[in-house]
């Protein structure tokens, strides 16, 4: 479980407009459509977190969300597009995918667990696969057994309280990154050259357009250069 437990009526036009942004791939499921490494969603109750879940996969470069069930449902009424800052041109790197029998997509990858359970290897000390399938539970359940029983590792968010889905999704996929910066096995992300977000929210983490990044200080206001090429921005921690 993940802690949620509130529903917004207006959420399934939300997920309508990331379909229509980006497309949604429903049908038969071939053996080597997986693309690993991958996010999937068992049976997710809310519309918001399946979009929250691609916009993570499109800001750490994961190329697949995978969910089964039909709780969310593809055929909302209205066609009302997101707000310009939840349709980053990163999502249409990302191919969602509708299907429950999702492992069987899978040629070679390490099926890992994010559950709550006796012997889960904690997050922190956690060594990511080459090609992880990150499987989570519903808002409102567990994994089955059944589930449980396709995957090889199994994997626990050290927190003080249950975390929401889509924030779950966001912890493993960061905590990757950043430990395979960290060893060298890829380049950080950086935003610093190419700011996805509107005017107003760039103002609100302090970058201006002109390359400059506005720091706080505890005593005063201090402008310094851009962070240099390669290295995460200063302003959302990334890398």
């Amino acid at each position: 479980m993940h802690g949620e437990n509130v529903e917004i009526e207006s959420l399934s036009d939300a997920m309508v407009a990331i379909i229509e942004f980006m497309g949604i791939v429903t049908g038969p499921i071939r053996r080597g459509d997986g693309i690993a490494p991958a996010v999937a969603l068992v049976d997710p109750k809310f519309p918001h977190n399946v979009g929250a879940a691609v916009r993570a996969a499109s800001c750490y470069g994961v190329r697949q969300v995978w969910f089964s069930s039909d709780r969310v449902r593809l055929d909302g009424a209205k066609r009302q597009r997101l707000p310009r800052e939840e349709r980053m041109r990163g999502y249409k790197e990302v191919e969602v995918r509708q299907g429950d029998q999702f492992f069987d997509a899978f040629e070679d990858a390490v099926p890992v667990a994010v559950e709550l359970r006796r012997n889960a290897e904690s997050l922190i000390d956690f060594v990511h696969p080459e090609h992880a399938l990150y499987v989570f539970g519903p808002e409102d359940g567990s994994l089955s057994r059944a589930t449980l029983a396709q995957c090889h590792r199994f994997l626990v968010i050290p927190t003080r309280h249950c975390t929401n889905l889509s924030a779950a999704v966001y912890t493993v996929l960061y905590d990757r990154h950043a430990k395979r910066v960290h060893d060298g096995l890829e380049l950080p992300h950086s935003t610093a050259g190419d700011f996805d977000e509107p005017d107003h929210m760039a103002d609100a983490v302090g970058l201006t357009w002109g390359g400059w990044l506005v720091a706080y200080d505890a005593n005063r206001l201090r402008r310094r250069p851009p962070a240099t090429p390669g290295r995460g921005c200063a302003s959302c921690g990334a890398g």
